[in-house]
């Protein structure tokens, strides 16, 4: 087996197959995927909270808030709050839950 060449674009694996160049991320991309855990953390915290679950200004997010648009840009955590129930309105400045998908993820048991 030839020895890999260190100038090619990919890493040499077993059988001669070009392996992607694993690529380092920046710290501000790190560190916005942290922000948007925790946001949505807070998120999902307020939907599983018995007293605010119910409340429509906990089902709602408004898009001009900067720190949503940070999460929704995220494609992971975009996805998740999807999987969550939360939808874009029509209007466009919103995404909202509702009330029947936070209940149905009572009965999932998916919040308590």
């Amino acid at each position: 087996m030839p020895s890999p060449n260190p100038s090619s674009p990919g890493l040499r694996g077993a059988g001669d197959v070009d392996l992607p160049r694993p690529s380092l991320r920046s710290a501000d991309a790190a560190a916005d995927d942290l922000e948007a855990l925790n946001v949505s953390a807070v998120i999902l915290g307020n939907l599983a909270d018995t007293t605010k679950r119910h409340q429509p200004k906990y089902r709602q997010l408004r898009l001009s808030n900067k720190k949503i648009q940070k999460l929704w840009a995220c494609s992971s955590a975009a996805r998740y709050l999807t999987e969550v129930g939360f939808a874009e309105e029509e209007d466009g400045q919103h995404l909202r839950v509702s009330e029947g998908a936070v209940t149905s993820l009572e009965g999932e048991g998916r919040v308590d």
